[in-house]
């Protein structure tokens, strides 16, 4: 896996200057963006291959997001079906959970009262199907080509910096995965990923 590669452009993600943005961000982004600072600090992704305890990355993933970001007016829910044990490069897998619940957070319908986020691993003896459903603004057809294009935003005051799918999509890629999207403008997001089972490789 080409880590240094990965990690600098992760680095350039979290590192880069708050005050620099275009519009204010919130409280919740400002402590958001600190935290990943903070922790990235001095980093390196564990590349080993080992059994990864499934439920506990998703619920770290989870609670993570709820600490850091306003889940107040979301509905989360959150499952893991299948009893077979699963191998994979644990930093990554963890990277790519807390940015696609994250996303499926930041993007939600303010106007909606009912808003959701519905999150379901299912392991199977030699794939691991990640699906993460929401009934946030979504994405015009004409931009979900470009929603894996590092940098890529709706518009200006889109919040994040465009990059934290498109390195989902590359780590998805580097460990043999696959990842689809679909969406309807106004009405929600279906992000499917496909991750095979390492100890059958």
């Amino acid at each position: 896996m080409t880590k240094t590669k990965n990690m600098g452009l992760l680095n350039h993600q979290i590192k880069f200057p708050i005050d620099s943005l275009e519009e204010p961000v919130s409280t919740f982004e400002e402590n958001y963006i600190r935290h990943l600072k903070g922790h990235l600090s001095g980093y390196e992704p564990n590349i080993n291959m080992v059994k990864v305890d499934v439920s506990a990355h998703l619920n770290r993933a989870v609670i993570r997001a709820k600490k850091y970001l306003d889940t107040s007016r979301i509905s989360i829910s959150q499952r893991v079906k299948g009893a077979f044990t699963f191998y994979s490069y644990p930093d990554y897998f963890q990277f790519i959970l807390n940015q696609i619940i994250e996303n499926g957070i930041i993007y939600y319908d303010q106007r909606k009262t009912n808003s959701f986020l519905d999150i379901e691993l299912n392991i199977e003896k030699e794939k691991l199907f990640i699906d993460v459903i929401d009934n946030g603004i979504g994405v015009p057809k004409e931009h979900i080509p470009n929603i894996f294009t590092c940098y890529f935003r709706l518009s200006h005051k889109s919040k994040g910096f465009g990059i934290g799918l498109a390195l989902v999509k590359q780590f998805v890629e580097e460990m043999n995965g696959s990842i689809y999207f679909d969406s309807a403008f106004q009405v929600g997001s279906h992000l499917k990923i496909q991750l095979p089972n390492m100890f059958h490789l």
